[in-house]
């Protein structure tokens, strides 16, 4: 197993293997704190907006495109959500 070069944002280490296609990657969000760098956002299976995986806060963009959301409203719904949490 080999590692790869990772970009600037990335928060995964990945590795290629050998004689084998495609990578595998680890998360080492305990071990190596990446929060300074990350920028992604992350939307779950049940409609959740997660703007960090350590936090708690979530917001339900289900909820709003449900209740008729406009695509600016859900827009800005995301920006708050993200710039509440802090970086």
């Amino acid at each position: 197993m080999a590692r790869m070069q990772d970009g600037r944002s990335e928060v995964a280490k990945n590795f290629s293997i050998d004689g084998y296609r495609g990578s595998v990657s680890f998360v080492t969000s305990m071990t190596s704190n990446f929060c300074g760098g990350c920028n992604r956002l992350r939307v779950m299976a049940d409609g959740n907006l997660k703007v960090c995986l350590f936090g708690n806060s979530e917001v339900s963009l289900r909820d709003a495109m449900r209740s008729g959301a406009s695509d600016e409203e859900l827009m800005e719904a995301a920006a708050a959500a993200r710039w509440k949490t802090g970086p």
